[in-house]
């Protein structure tokens, strides 16, 4: 998949190395909670880093952001900060709730 914004985006390697990209953070949950990726091995997780140059960052290390004014290119609600500074840069302009991936998603 291609991803058409770089501020948002997800990745999913599993155990064999195999690498799932999707469009936005949202896309990404919604397929781990589908019966195929329930089952699907995964061995790490990573999103797009909305500041700077987009790096991937680590689900474990990754700062949520969600808010309904700032809107993913599949519709989600979600961005990806690897740092509080920058977060809170763009959370003066969105609004919204900062969250962490073990509150964002639960098996």
């Amino acid at each position: 998949m291609t991803i058409s914004d770089a501020r948002f985006g997800a990745e999913i390697l599993s155990e064999k190395g195999k690498i799932l990209k999707f469009d936005d953070p949202q896309c990404a949950i919604s397929f781990l909670n589908s019966l195929e990726g329930q089952s699907f091995p995964v061995r790490e997780i990573y999103f797009t880093d909305f500041s700077g140059d987009h790096t991937l960052i680590n689900s474990k290390n990754a700062i949520f952001l969600k808010t309904d004014s700032l809107r993913a290119p599949m519709g989600g609600a979600y961005s990806c900060f690897s740092n509080s500074d920058s977060l809170s840069h763009v959370l003066k302009v969105y609004p919204g709730i900062i969250t962490y991936w073990r509150e964002v998603y639960t098996k």
